[in-house]
């Protein structure tokens, strides 16, 4: 029998008979997006071959860069005469989305705010039968679940206890410009390479850009990260991002001419570069990983920034509780930390279980 709520073996999310989100099946026509990152946004294309697919306004500019395709609204592709395939339908946050289907049963869309990056959401389904489903999405320790969840749908990116310390966002900003500071200002000036998810890398920059002591020393960047740098910039929390960012292949000719330290920016999938391994460069690691703390490592030309970009396992329980749905399903295709999460919600007396079963 076909699974109507849960989480099938692809690692979409199944939020009823019509919606899917993060991911594709054949049987539905509703789809939607909850942010940029790969890991949630992989199967776009597949969505927009087979129904409408809702996002919010800056996961679709995002999505446009990172794809290198341009995703049409109902009311663009009417007026620029493009395939129906581009359709795209943008909410706001707390904006209602109706989806008539071809049984001719009405349900709606809701996107509500998560902080884990621009443009992210949680995203609540009412369907034709009264129930109320939510898929959380990735998110953190500060976002608000929606009411009168019957079934949440949980990530579990942080679900064992062990991601749990503590991450003052405050005290990691101080330590990422006494950094850099330290290094480009010093005594023996140096480089700073800064790795970083992308979303984390802009917040990175627009951090820095407000730095003006700073101001004197070039951005160096990838053509995508200066791309999505672009879409930041028209928020208003990142409008400080400076306009001139430079081309990273600058980088290793600055290097070999001794020339003046700049700042670099690249995403954590790139390993360190030769001038970082020789020491002509200081390292800084901006991870995800709540199990270790930010500071030096010890490698001393390398410091860690461990980001609050998803919540602890303490803070996933506790919005749950927040939450107070019916019954709980958590994701275990993203997270290989589902069954500490299970268990612990087991515990506190929720009806629970883990999806695909077979991850179980």
């Amino acid at each position: 029998m076909a699974l109507d709520i849960g989480v099938a073996v692809n690692g979409a999310i199944l939020l009823g008979k019509n919606f899917c989100a993060d991911g594709h099946d054949g049987d539905r026509k509703g789809f939607a997006i909850s942010h940029m990152h790969e890991d949630h946004a992989s199967m776009v294309t597949e969505c927009l071959h087979s129904g409408s697919v809702y996002m919010t306004d800056p996961t679709r500019q995002l999505l446009e860069v990172l794809r290198g395709d341009r995703y049409r609204t109902v009311k663009e592709a009417k007026k620029f005469n493009c395939i129906g395939r581009k359709n795209i339908k943008i909410l706001d946050y707390g904006q209602k989305g109706e989806e008539v289907f071809k049984d001719g049963k009405s349900e709606s869309i809701t996107f509500h705010y998560s902080n884990h990056t621009l443009g992210a959401s949680q995203i609540e389904i009412n369907t034709h039968d009264g129930k109320v489903i939510v898929y959380s999405g990735d998110i953190t320790k500060d976002d608000k679940p929606p009411e009168n969840i019957d079934v949440l749908i949980a990530d579990a990116t942080h679900g064992h206890p062990k991601y749990d310390k503590y991450v003052d966002g405050d005290k990691n900003c101080k330590m990422i410009l006494h950094t850099l500071e330290d290094k480009l200002l010093g005594e023996e000036p140096k480089s700073v390479v800064i790795h970083a998810h992308r979303g984390k890398l802009q917040e990175a920059m627009a951090l820095i850009s407000s730095h003006r002591i700073l101001d004197q020393f070039d951005f160096i960047a990838p053509e995508m990260d200066r791309k999505i740098a672009d879409v930041y910039r028209k928020f208003d929390e990142f409008k400080s991002i400076r306009k001139k960012i430079k081309d990273v292949e600058d980088a290793e000719d600055i290097i070999a001419e001794n020339g003046k330290p700049f700042i670099e920016f690249t995403v954590n999938t790139c390993g360190e570069k030769l001038y970082e391994k020789s020491r002509k460069a200081f390292t800084i690691r901006m991870i995800d990983n709540n199990s270790c703390e930010s500071g030096q490592t010890k490698n001393p030309n390398v410091l860690n920034i461990v980001t609050d970009a998803h919540a602890t396992h303490a803070e996933l329980v506790d919005y749950v509780k927040r939450a107070d749905p019916g019954h709980v399903i958590i994701d275990a295709t993203r997270s290989a930390q589902a069954d500490p999460l299970f268990s612990r919600l087991k515990d506190e007396g929720f009806s629970v279980e883990v999806q695909p079963r077979y991850l179980a």
